[in-house]
């Protein structure tokens, strides 16, 4: 079941990553940024 869970989470983010392809990245930016200011907090 976890194998299945992470394929199938691969197989999603790799389409959504050729979906968006560059905004993915500013996506990204974005996460880590917000992801940087909730540990500072």
């Amino acid at each position: 079941m976890f194998d299945l869970k992470s394929y199938i989470l691969g197989m999603v983010f790799m389409a959504v990553m050729s979906f968006l392809d560059k905004p993915i990245m500013s996506f990204l930016e974005k996460h880590k940024a917000t992801n940087s200011a909730k540990k500072k907090s």
